[in-house]
């Protein structure tokens, strides 16, 4: 083993709510990540201009692109995210790149030496994050929330501003069986002497600005304060007029796929508003190019092919799966689609997944690995009974590839080339991020 496995070793063996999920409340609170940090000698005290990202949907987007337009201004970023798609590397980031395993090294190592017994391992992951962007201290520090918020171990960290984006019914085992008490938990990150942008919208928002109000936190809310206006989707993008603080923008083109896109990149231009407002005038003078789309997350309506069309979008609950049939059909318009699906244990989904079906007419599904998966038998009852024909696979990788080599035969025995077949079905992965990532390696090798 590497040094780095070594180190890790001890971190990994720690108790991992991402892979399994508690089934009733749990001790989660953020006196461990406090007595963790407190044992490294307060690392976070030494960190600058940080913001913290929580929600629902779209916090890894917010987080993303909130990284690509500070360093579009010259400003060094540290991004903390979660999950990881591909790589482990991938969570934590260093001025637009993930930090190789060999300068994380040294950082591993010195929390693995503190760990007390109870420690879990987002709060140690988190603690290696902390540790590193204290020694190189970058002009932004994102740090996106694992799960709820109040209770979350990035909310030990000294913000100076913080963004909620969307609330759906997600973890209700552990966060609340309502919208209103799941908003409770995403509102725990506010705190005195910080400000929040927010896309809350009807309960949600009544439980943000009770709270708000109580600590006398300032609020810039969506649709209110700041918005976007969708004039046009192009082939390049969509050309969007935007509003911050009741002025207007030109028309800007903006070379994002997924109309939800849009909307993260709103919130995340109001959080740079909110923490530096010389650095979003200069973004919205300049205008946005091809590293807008290039400072996307993988798996969030990542296109890799439009002819015909191969898509990755990890969406995994009602209200993501139905952004993405929205978006998929704004996209590929009159297209149908392929689906391979895999998803996690636990998700609400029927509704999203029945208004993506509308547009599927085979689908390709398989457990995922490393959590526990929805029955694949029940998923694929629910397709069969919106008429859409079902295969049942070993695993993500078998079930993508077969999907490919169906999708290559129907385009060669139609005599035209894939480039001409502007009617062929496309491919779709979804269902969840790890699906999405088994399948990016596969089609990597591929």
């Amino acid at each position: 083993m590497s040094p780095f496995d070594l180190a890790f070793q001890k971190l990994a063996d720690l108790t991992n709510y991402e892979r399994k999920r508690p089934d009733a409340p749990y001790r989660f609170d953020l006196s461990g990540m406090q007595g963790l940090l407190e044992r490294l000698g307060h690392p976070e005290t030494k960190l600058r201009n940080l913001v913290q990202v929580g929600g629902s949907k779209g916090k890894g987007t917010v987080s993303a692109l909130m990284a690509g337009l500070c360093q579009e201004t010259d400003a060094i970023t540290g991004v903390y995210a979660s999950p990881h798609v591909r790589d482990l590397t991938e969570r934590i980031q260093y001025a637009g790149q993930p930090v190789p395993r060999d300068e994380l090294f040294p950082h591993v190592e010195r929390v693995g030496e503190v760990l007390i017994e109870g420690q879990t391992w987002f709060e140690a992951w988190t603690a290696v994050a902390v540790l590193l962007f204290a020694e190189r201290a970058p002009d932004v520090c994102i740090f996106e929330v694992g799960l709820g918020g109040r209770l979350d171990s990035t909310t030990a960290l000294p913000r100076r501003a913080c963004c909620l984006t969307r609330v759906e019914l997600e973890h209700t085992q552990v966060l609340g069986e309502t919208i209103a008490e799941i908003a409770a938990e995403k509102v725990g990150i506010l705190r005195q002497g910080m400000s929040c942008v927010t896309g809350f919208e009807d309960v949600a928002l009544e439980v943000l600005e009770e709270k708000a109000q109580s600590l006398g936190v300032p609020l810039q809310i969506l649709g209110r304060d700041f918005d976007f206006d969708l004039m046009e989707r192009t082939p390049d993008g969509f050309r969007v007029r935007f509003e911050f603080g009741g002025v207007e923008s030109e028309v800007c083109l903006v070379p994002l796929h997924a109309e939800v896109q849009v909307e993260s990149l709103t919130l995340s231009l109001a959080l740079l508003r909110e923490i530096d407002e010389g650095r979003f005038a200069r973004v919205m003078q300049v205008g946005f190019g091809s590293w807008l789309r290039e400072s996307l997350p993988p798996a969030r309506f990542q296109v890799l092919c439009n002819d015909p069309p191969l898509v990755i979008d990890g969406a995994h609950t009602d209200a993501s799966l139905g952004f993405l049939a929205r978006d998929l059909e704004a996209a590929f318009p009159g297209r149908r689609f392929g689906m391979v699906l895999g998803m996690a244990a636990g998700k609400q989904y029927r509704c999203g997944l029945g208004r993506l079906a509308s547009l599927v007419d085979r689908a390709w599904v398989a457990p995922i690995t490393g959590k526990p998966s929805q029955s694949p038998d029940e998923l694929m009852g629910f397709l069969e009974e919106k008429g859409i024909a079902c295969r049942l696979m070993s695993g993500i990788g078998e079930a993508v590839r077969s999907a490919r080599q169906e999708q290559e035969g129907a385009t060669e025995a139609s005599g035209l080339p894939a480039a001409g077949r502007s009617g062929s079905p496309g491919l779709l992965v979804t269902g969840s991020l790890y699906a999405a990532g088994e399948a990016l390696g596969v089609l990597d090798e591929d």
